[in-house]
Formats: structure tokens, C-alpha cells, sequence
């Protein structure tokens, strides 16, 4: 647990989203996220998921909170980019 402002937060874990591909498809389909965020194609996570440059994890506490994809994991400048979150 994580305590802030003497409030107890839940523990955020983040893992890899290979294992909750099914989830990240169906988030970028709700009616809450769709007009925020272009739905990719499986086969276009499937990409992300085996780039070397790029991460796609899973933010969870409770419950699944949120996806994300960052780009430049390789970069020399060791800087990167939030290409997107939903």
C-alpha cells in the first residue's frame, strides 16, 4: 500500500499487456474512450508487443486502470515517449 495525504492508496502493479490483450482491444472500444483514442488492430498491438523500442504495458491497482505505449526505449538520448494511454 502506498500512503498519501494519510490516505491509504492500493498497490499498483504494471505488467506486460501480452497477457490482457483482450482488455486493451475492448477499452479502446467503450463508448467512454472511443472518441478519445484510434483503435488499433490486434495485429498493430501484436507490433508494439514485439518491438524492441517500444513497451505496452498494463497499470493496475484493483482493478485494470489503464494501457499504455511508450516509444525510444532504445533511444541514446535515454529519453522516451507516452505514444498513448487509455
Amino acid at each position: 500500500m502506498i500512503t498519501a495525504n494519510s490516505r491509504s492508496l492500493p498497490a499498483v502493479t504494471v505488467r506486460n499487456t501480452d497477457t490482457a490483450l483482450d482488455y486493451v482491444l475492448a477499452a479502446e472500444q467503450s463508448e467512454e474512450n472511443r472518441r478519445f483514442v484510434i483503435p488499433k488492430t490486434q495485429a498493430e498491438h501484436n507490433r508494439s508487443l514485439n518491438n524492441p523500442n517500444c513497451a505496452h504495458p498494463i497499470v493496475e491497482a484493483e482493478t485494470r486502470v489503464d494501457d499504455l505505449i511508450l516509444i525510444g526505449l532504445l533511444d541514446p538520448n535515454q529519453s522516451f515517449e507516452f505514444r498513448r494511454t487509455v
